[in-house]
């Protein structure tokens, strides 16, 4: 389960000495540490039990060390499952602990080799058809963080002139053609414009009742009456 390494040997070190100390209940862990934690030795995720002998009272430094040090002690999911205990560790609050607190070198080494993880599980992983629906159920109706933000002329250039020059494969590019044809297929031809045109002409306009303008009906139902930015809440 452990590796044999130097990490093993300093964890077991430290679980050494605070047996040693002979602590039977957190009353006396409380006396005689001020602020006691308790620590599985095997953790619980990698099949320790809730047994005496498998916990043991430490400091809250002895603890984040101890977790530490496991990352260090395991490989594979094992190791995953040792770096998402560290991370809630150090992130989630607990009314009933007092989390030592570790600097911005130490938080950013943990929270680089959380992410990779995290992204080496998610990695290939296949979404069942109902996860996959609840995802799209969530995401729905969800408001754009762009949305209503105009851009500076600036930053338009810029992005304009880093997309300048980049290649587009040939399926990239039969996908832009084919989105230009519509979902028939066929290029419309100019009699068909010109109909087009004609009806959107003769399409009787809607005035907004907030700002006093005249849309055509789809952009009246998308962008305007209920829904303008001058109506008064």
């Amino acid at each position: 389960m452990f590796l044999n390494n130097k990490y093993t040997k300093w964890y077991y070190n430290i679980i050494s000495n605070a047996q040693n100390r002979q602590i039977i209940n957190r009353k006396e862990a409380r006396n005689k540490l001020g602020y006691p934690e308790r620590h599985h030795i095997i953790p619980e995720s990698l099949g320790g039990s809730d047994s005496i002998d498998n916990l043991i009272f430490l400091t809250a430094r002895e603890h984040l060390i101890c977790h530490l040090l496991l990352i260090k002690m395991t490989t594979n999911k094992n190791k995953s499952k040792m770096v998402n205990t560290l991370w809630a560790m150090i992130n989630l609050e607990n009314p009933c602990q007092e989390r030592v607190k570790i600097n911005s070198r130490l938080y950013e080494s943990v929270r680089r080799e959380f992410s990779r993880k995290h992204s080496a599980n998610l990695k290939g992983r296949k979404y069942s058809k109902e996860h996959s629906q609840k995802i799209s159920d969530a995401l729905k109706g969800k408001p754009s963080k762009l949305k209503g933000v105009t851009r500076p002329e600036s930053v338009k250039q810029k992005i304009s002139a880093s997309l300048t020059g980049i290649p587009k494969s040939e399926t990239h590019k039969q996908n832009i053609k084919k989105t230009h044809k519509g979902f028939s297929g066929k290029v419309p031809t100019e009699q068909h414009r010109i109909k087009i045109s004609l009806k959107k002409l003769s399409t009787p306009k809607i005035e907004c009742p907030h700002c006093k303008k005249l849309f055509d009906p789809g952009n009246f139902k998308k962008y305007h009456g209920d829904k303008c930015k001058l109506r008064r809440v």
